[in-house]
């Protein structure tokens, strides 16, 4: 492997790297490097490294190979905390749920905006045809037959017959979503839809 050329000094970066580990002596950053001390003694007299170990080094210290290389921009690379899987599973579904509840409360802006102020039931409703609306034209443009409807979304005959039939009591505001994320669709497409055809 043929030496690094850059602008820094090799033997001072790798100085500076162990005093900011905190470590007194070179075989301690071999160590966390998981390379043999002679190695890291020798970088540290001929002041340079390969490329793949200023790699390994830009990785293991968070510095920037573009600095390492030429001096410029930042010395450190810009890092983003990383959230436990489980967590961000948590903070999914509760973004899911907020978004859905601001989304509901929208809606119900739009129709208290637009008409009398009618009652929260009432611009649920609302949301519901709206979703019915979209269903409706879907199926017939792609699953004509009732079997194939069922089929696709995975809803029994029933429900696809309710939804034929426009039957939004049947339905809460979660299943209906539930069922127009299957069909591909959104929500702010079904509004659309409900005020483009809405004479």
């Amino acid at each position: 492997m043929r030496a690094l050329s850059s602008e820094i000094d090799g033997k001072e970066f790798l100085c500076t790297i162990k005093k900011e580990n905190g470590f007194k002596f070179w075989n301690q950053l071999a160590n966390k490097w998981g390379i043999p001390a002679s190695t890291l003694s020798t970088w540290v007299k001929s002041g340079s490294f390969s490329l793949e170990n200023a790699i390994m080094i830009s990785e293991q210290e968070g510095i920037s190979l573009e600095w390492m290389l030429t001096k410029k921009g930042k010395m450190r690379k810009e890092t983003r905390p990383t959230i436990p899987s489980d967590t961000m599973s948590d903070l999914t579904g509760y973004m899911n749920d907020t978004i859905r509840e601001a989304t509901e409360k929208l809606f119900e802006a739009h129709v208290n905006s637009a008409s009398s102020a009618p009652p929260v039931s009432a611009s649920t409703n609302e949301l519901k045809k709206a979703i019915l609306g979209y269903l409706n034209e879907h199926i017939a443009l792609n699953h004509p037959l009732v079997l194939d409807a069922s089929e696709a979304l995975n809803r029994p005959v029933t429900t696809i017959n309710w939804i034929l039939a426009n039957k939004h009591e049947r339905f809460s505001v979660d299943s209906l979503l539930s069922i127009l994320e299957a069909s591909g669709g959104s929500l702010e497409y079904s509004i659309m839809h409900k005020e483009s055809n809405t004479p």
